[in-house]
């Protein structure tokens, strides 16, 4: 606990970094397939939202019928 508290000082004291000197890193595999899985993991959500969507509507219709 104590190591972690003191390289965080230490961190802290340090001055800023001038953004002309960080280079853009570039990125790396890891990082486009990670860009991957979540747009894939979206992807999905939105297609079970808008099935959801149509579910729903489909019921309201029903219950409207009735």
């Amino acid at each position: 606990m104590y190591t972690t508290w003191k390289r965080i000082l230490c961190e802290m004291e340090k001055p800023p970094v001038p953004i002309r000197n960080q280079r853009k890193l570039k990125k790396t595999r890891r990082d486009l397939q990670n860009q991957r899985r979540i747009k894939e993991a979206l992807k999905i959500r939105n297609q079970n939202l808008e099935m959801l969507r149509i579910h729903l509507r489909k019921g309201r219709a029903k219950e409207e019928e009735i």
